[in-house]
């Protein structure tokens, strides 16, 4: 009878986290300042794939400020993971 109460002091307190944190994991969330409630799915958009994306807006280069380099920088472009630099050669 004592391990029956001492596991129900364990129990206990494990289902009411269990059930009272229930509310957390449903699938539905308040959407704006409505009280009703839409789909997780109501919230993702719908992935968009990038086939292109613009040049930067500003590219700059150090005109013989250094004799060992040059030194190229530009702005930034939205959604860009990587650049690639080609460099013209006069003959």
């Amino acid at each position: 009878m004592k391990r029956l109460f001492i596991l129900s002091l364990f129990l206990l307190p494990v289902l009411f986290l269990l059930a009272s944190c229930a509310a957390l994991f449903q699938p539905k969330v308040a959407m704006g300042n409505s009280t009703s409630n839409g789909s997780l799915s109501d919230l993702l958009a719908e992935e968009e794939e990038i086939t292109t994306l613009p040049p930067s807006a500003q590219i700059l280069a150090s005109e013989g400020l250094y004799s060992d380099r040059i030194q190229v920088t530009w702005q930034p472009v939205a959604h860009a993971v990587s650049y690639s630099l080609e460099r013209a050669v006069q003959t």
